[in-house]
């Protein structure tokens, strides 16, 4: 606040403060939002850190909007054209006198944005992130070992890029590199590894005090300080197994999360394309017209295959490359290079009892024993062709991530297990 005060002429100075304590806020607020009173703010660390921005035309509405379409939980105005954003209230920021604040916001008069050192702060309802000592995805076990330093050489030597981070998906992306550490750094970083390395030592918790990128209700770490997780299993239960057969073929569906206990629809189309001896098979879904005859998909020792005629009538083997975090699942045909595959499908059985007592069941094709990490996203560089896009994320260059809609993929598959 100092060195903004400082900066400001005289005049502006004096019409934020004319009438100080007398302002009553007339604030129309979002549905879900409420007001949590006048907080004392604090230029290191912030009350709202995360996210800001100031504005002339500040208001209350405007910095709720700013910070709610950024995805946080709290918005905060404060000295009349400032708006921050966080998804908790940091310390050592606390509530004072409601009169502490006192200036019109910079574009509507009739609102009150804080003062100096005092931030006005609204909340959506959303719970606060929390610590968590272990983190389930799928069937697969994450074991938190808390806050470590990363002060080099890295605590976990290999970084992946995966788009926009959460635990999640770099727990996910991480084991599926076959790594069984894994840990999220400043917002924005992946890392993984086989055992913790470097000079990396545990940390106060405090010291993780980011929020990931992908999920701000999540911590990710900190400058130099990784958010560390161990690999400890998998949890299958016994009525639901992860299962695979040898060599039996199954046709390929899908089936929107938000329409309960249907049968989906049929969707895979293969469109092929050629990169000097090799080509590649991209899965996307039917549009009308599609015509899939002659295709069939099989997972064997977890590997996935499809063979038949391609939508130029010729003949083709494919198989199964290694998955990459929002991207569309490829295959690729036998050719020279040996490329490496990928063997983390699997199958698994889920039965439902319906009205009158009868029984439904379905199969769905799962990655690292999940099935949850399915979407169908328009593919913007292609047309609008609905592509299966495995973990898709925000900010992709070929999909915008709103327009995705997650999916099941249903097996039809002929035989039993």
């Amino acid at each position: 606040m100092a060195s903004l005060l400082l900066s400001l002429p005289v005049s502006v100075l004096i019409a934020r403060t004319v009438n100080a304590g007398a302002l009553v806020p007339r604030v129309t607020l979002p549905t879900g939002w409420t007001s949590k009173g006048c907080y004392s703010d604090f230029v290191n660390p912030r009350t709202l850190g995360q996210l800001s921005q100031a504005n002339p035309t500040m208001t209350v509405e405007q910095c709720i909007n700013f910070c709610a379409t950024a995805g946080y939980s709290y918005a905060g105005v404060e000295y009349a054209d400032e708006c921050y954003c966080d998804s908790l209230i940091r310390s050592p920021g606390a509530p004072v006198a409601s009169t502490d604040c006192n200036m019109p916001c910079a574009g509507d008069s009739t609102e009150t944005c804080g003062a100096g050192n005092r931030i006005n702060i609204y909340w959506n309802g959303a719970s606060d992130p929390a610590d968590s000592s272990q983190l389930t995805v799928g069937y697969d076990i994450f074991q938190s070992l808390g806050c470590y330093t990363d002060p080099g050489p890295r605590t976990l030597p290999t970084q992946l890029n995966i788009g926009p981070v959460t635990l999640e998906t770099c727990g996910l992306a991480c084991l599926a590199q076959g790594f069984s550490y894994f840990g999220t750094e400043y917002s924005q970083e992946c890392w993984c590894g086989h055992s913790i390395g470097g000079s990396g030592a545990p940390a106060p918790a405090g010291d993780c005090s980011m929020l990931c990128n992908g999920d701000h209700t999540e911590w990710c770490g900190g400058p130099n300080r990784l958010n560390l997780y161990q690999f400890v299993g998998q949890q299958l239960n016994a009525t639901d197994p992860c299962r695979f057969e040898q060599g039996k073929p199954f046709d390929a569906y899908i089936r929107p999360k938000n329409v309960p206990n249907t049968d989906g629809t049929n969707f895979h189309q293969l469109v092929s394309y050629t990169n000097g001896p090799q080509t590649y098979y991209i899965i996307s879904a039917c549009v009308d017209g599609c015509n899939v005859n002659g295709q069939n998909f099989y997972v064997r020792n977890r590997q996935l295959y499809v063979n038949g005629t391609d939508l130029n009538g010729n003949p083709f083997y494919a198989e199964s490359l290694p998955l990459v975090m929002g991207e569309t699942p490829m295959m690729v045909s036998s050719a020279p290079g040996n490329p490496p595959l990928y063997n983390g499908y699997c199958f698994s059985v889920q039965s439902e009892v319906q009205g009158f007592g009868f029984g439904l069941s379905w199969t769905w094709l799962e990655v690292q024993n999940s099935k949850e990490f399915w979407y169908t996203c328009p593919n913007n560089t292609a047309d609008g062709r609905p592509d299966i896009v495995y973990a898709a994320y925000k900010n992709h260059p070929h999909y915008t991530f709103s327009e995705c809609t997650p999916i099941y993929v249903q097996a039809d598959y002929s035989g039993s297990f």
